[in-house]
């Protein structure tokens, strides 16, 4: 999947980014389409969303890194596809947090000052809602056991090979900004009239 999102910097500017999810990993590209910032999705420590109306802000934690303050339009599209892979990586759901006294959610967001003195701004366990959850507590179960009897991961298993790896993903990134250089290129020629 991939969305356009405003986000938050440390000194509180908006910027508009590209984020782009996979399997494993979250990109973020700047406007140019350079890749600031790589989250591996089994570093994400939770989700936490504003669930006033019309609110389109949440949170990415990732654990012992900065957090990920946005806005999307497409936020609750974005939030399931990361779920999903998180359940796919690591056969349990991904703490989602409701936030709905506070008009913004800048008081919850881990920063890199936070980070270098240990702290994280996760919301407390009475603001998780469940209701995210795409697995009930047997499903988790049912799941982790049987990863602990075979001793193997199938998902990471499956990763390896397929064309949804990594290295695909981004040589087809690499490719469509690539694509995308030539033919704005060829519309800023001059035409033979000129």
């Amino acid at each position: 999947m991939s969305c356009k999102v405003s986000k938050w910097n440390k000194y509180n500017w908006n910027q508009e980014r590209n984020f782009v999810i996979t399997p494993l990993n979250i990109y973020n590209f700047n406007k140019k389409n350079q890749l600031r910032r790589a989250i591996a999705i089994s570093n994400i420590s939770g989700l936490t969303k504003n669930i006033q109306k019309d609110m389109t802000e949440f949170i990415i934690h990732v654990t012992n890194e900065p957090d990920y303050r946005l806005t999307c339009d497409v936020r609750d599209k974005f939030i399931n596809v990361v779920k999903q892979n998180y359940i796919d990586i690591k056969h349990n759901n991904l703490a989602v947090f409701g936030i709905s006294k506070s008009k913004n959610l800048g008081d919850f967001v881990t920063t890199e000052a936070d980070v270098k003195k240990g702290k994280n701004r996760l919301p407390l366990k009475l603001a998780r809602v469940y209701e995210e959850d795409l697995l009930s507590e047997d499903e988790v179960t049912k799941r982790l056991s049987v990863l602990n009897i075979d001793g193997s991961d199938d998902a990471l298993r499956s990763s390896e090979g397929s064309m949804f790896n990594e290295d695909n993903i981004l040589a087809n990134l690499k490719h469509k900004e690539q694509a995308y250089k030539r033919k704005s290129s060829y519309y800023k020629r001059p035409k033979a009239d000129d």
